[in-house]
């Protein structure tokens, strides 16, 4: 809620309600103390991560695992070799290979997007009947 809602609007409503004595409690995310504490926090949680970012990222992805159980390899190689200091290579090919094809791939759709609505004067959601 912003403070002019809090400050009027609901002033106005417990002043309808019947309410007397209204008083809003100040917020302390404005005191310079308070900012530097989080700032100090942020700096501290950024300087040692509770997780490597290949933790992090199989956690956000896979529901169910238990990060201690994973073995000191994960946190070296990463993912199926992507990570750390992994060689980004998978037994049936190089995944590396892979990336830069479905990175291309995505580029040429963009650019062609860009082209076809540039020459038309249409968005793309316009030729998928998705426009209203």
């Amino acid at each position: 809620e912003t403070l002019e809602e809090i400050d009027i609007e609901y002033r106005e409503l417990a002043e309808e309600s019947g309410i007397t004595n209204w008083r809003r409690c100040p917020a302390p995310n404005t005191d310079p103390t308070f900012i530097q504490d989080m700032a100090d926090m942020v700096y501290e949680a950024l300087m040692e991560p509770t997780q490597t970012v290949t933790e992090a990222c199989v956690a956000n992805n896979i529901e169910g695992i238990d990060l201690e159980s994973f073995d000191d390899s994960v946190a070296v190689t990463g993912v199926l070799g992507v990570g750390a200091d992994g060689d980004l290579f998978q037994a049936e090919g190089s995944l590396q290979k892979k990336e830069r094809i479905n990175a291309r791939a995505a580029m040429a759709g963009v650019v062609l997007t860009v082209i076809l609505e540039l020459a038309s004067g249409q968005p793309l959601t316009h030729f998928l009947g998705l426009h209203s």
